[in-house]
């Protein structure tokens, strides 16, 4: 109970108002992507080098798919350039 109301206390002072709205949440974003909207809950593969070349694949097939459809985006309206300001050939 004194713990929490502790951790309470920090989160709702000044400070930590201000450090919650630094907080960055895009990565919680794409970590929901991958499970619920990909399917992928579990690592194929076990011990660490295995799991980070599994998860190293994963990242850059999401990227490529991302990538792929601001360029699918950028083409349905008529220009070749994304946001970004990268041309693409």
């Amino acid at each position: 109970a004194e713990y929490r109301r502790k951790a309470r206390e920090r989160l709702t002072s000044e400070e930590g108002i201000e450090h919650r709205g630094r907080r960055c949440i895009e990565p919680e974003a794409v970590f929901g992507q991958m499970k619920y909207d990909m399917g992928y809950k579990r690592f194929r593969h076990f011990g660490l080098d295995k799991v980070k070349m599994d998860f190293a694949f994963f990242a850059i097939a999401f990227n490529l798919k991302k990538m792929c459809s601001k360029i699918a985006k950028a083409a349905k309206n008529g220009g070749n350039t994304t946001d970004s300001g990268v041309f693409y050939v």
